[in-house]
């Protein structure tokens, strides 16, 4: 019985290495959506509350602030990201930041997140 050494093409190795590049940017970004995520339900969380709705803007920022640390978001600060307009229900908040995360040597993905409610 004779069998085959198997060999792999140039382009089953070419779609071995983007996949692989694929794996490497998902896990490189995904911790920033995950924030984004927690942070977005945070403000809607803010935008629901009628308390925080009628309270003043530095109220709202302490809120978040205890909020962000409370959830672990370390990296990020309220009054840098979050801009409060209005009060009661014309209250509008603005959420608005970049990330920036290594992906290489000197190759940085930058990811920009920007919500309003």
């Amino acid at each position: 019985m004779r069998f085959q050494t198997g060999e792999v093409s140039f382009l089953g190795l070419l779609g071995v290495m983007a996949g692989g590049l694929v794996l490497w940017v998902a896990i490189a970004v995904s911790p920033a959506f995950i924030e984004h995520y927690q942070v977005e339900k945070l403000v809607e969380q803010a935008r629901t509350d009628g308390k925080l709705a009628s309270a003043e803007k530095t109220t709202v920022y302490n809120w978040f602030s205890k909020a962000f640390k409370n959830n672990n978001l370390w990296d990020l600060e309220p009054k840098d990201i979050i801009k409060i307009t209005g009060k009661g229900s014309q209250r509008k908040i603005v959420l608005q930041y970049e990330v920036r995360k290594p992906l290489f040597s000197n190759i940085e993905l930058l990811l920009d997140f920007s919500d309003e409610t």
